[in-house]
């Protein structure tokens, strides 16, 4: 009975460390990658990203002057303003941002499917899965 009333909140919590190492392991080959893609565009060639200051204000204007994808449009106005055109800041902030959303979706999913913890537990434990 113990096991089956035992809080399972630890393993999910030292899985996220995990999964941050994981996925900042998977995105260490690309730090020094130059740009592909659609980079070049939106970055390199792109002169709605220059920034004076990072004030709200002109983070807004950059925000603004790109309609489709303002969180991005910010992030690289934020790295142009602090890391200039060096490639690894673009590629650092990216494996943040991967870990981050990686974390978020394992943390949705745990708080979305409980039971499934608490089965593996108890049979763990010895007993029948319940359900």
């Amino acid at each position: 009975m113990l096991a089956a009333t035992r809080s399972l909140a630890w393993p999910s919590l030292a899985s996220v460390p995990l999964l941050g190492l994981l996925t900042a392991a998977i995105y260490s080959n690309t730090l020094d990658v130059p740009f592909v893609f659609d980079d070049t565009q939106n970055i390199v060639e792109n002169p709605g990203i220059r920034v004076a200051s990072a004030s709200p204000a002109e983070l807004w204007r950059v925000a603004v002057d790109s309609p489709k994808r303002p969180v991005a449009f910010v992030s690289f106005a934020l790295n142009e303003r602090f890391g200039s055109d060096r490639i690894y800041g673009y590629h650092v902030v990216n494996c943040l941002i991967h870990i981050v959303n990686g974390v978020l979706v394992f943390l949705l999913a745990a708080a979305c499917w409980p039971g499934a913890q608490t089965r593996r537990t108890v049979g763990f434990a010895g007993r029948a899965p319940v359900g």
